[in-house]
């Protein structure tokens, strides 16, 4: 057996999905280079065929500022908030062809979109969030579970012999060679 380190991603964020290996002693795997960042990006919200959305987003705080929607070639920002970048409400405006809200505690509520009843293409999400307060406020609050990880894991591969024919042709020629050097 060959014991080896694997580096997993812990958690879903954006497009890099928990458990996926992104580097080991063996090879590496696709890296995400905003993964330890305050960046959730092209994070899939809703699929084809949503009439309307409703979710929390699971990377919060929301800066409310930073959020935009994309659904196919339609793209819609938060046009005004109304308290500021972190507090208040983010509203996106029926004319950018989606119609809805966002509040920094990450629900998300899509009442409507402008081109029809449904949406053709998946709906994603691109924003930051608030990584760098630290608060007290419970294991499971977003002060403690916002944090991104990596999970480490020694892992082993079997070794095997196996048994292999192979030719080989002697000649007087190279024996002569080979002696001389």
């Amino acid at each position: 057996m060959v014991n080896y380190l694997g580096y997993t991603y812990s958690r879903d964020k954006g497009t890099t999905a928990e458990g996926k290996t992104f580097s080991s002693s063996i090879n590496m795997g696709p890296s995400d280079k905003f993964y330890a960042s305050d960046l959730v990006q092209d994070e899939v919200i809703a699929a084809s065929g949503a009439e309307a959305v409703s979710v929390t987003l699971p990377w919060w705080p929301v800066r409310l500022s930073t959020v935009t929607l994309a659904c196919g070639s339609d793209t819609a920002v938060v046009t005004n908030t109304t308290t500021g970048a972190i507090g208040g409400t983010g509203v996106f405006a029926a004319a950018s062809g989606f119609a809805g809200t966002v509040l920094p505690s990450g629900v998300l509520a899509i009442t409507a979109f402008a081109s029809s009843a449904a949406i053709a293409a998946d709906l994603t999400i691109t924003y930051r969030y608030d990584n760098e307060s630290v608060r007290n406020d419970g294991p499971t609050a977003a002060g403690f579970t916002n944090v991104p990880g990596v999970n480490l894991q020694v892992k082993s591969i079997p070794v095997t012999a196996t048994a292999r024919t192979m030719n080989a042709f002697w000649a007087f020629d190279a024996a002569l060679v080979l002696s001389a050097a």
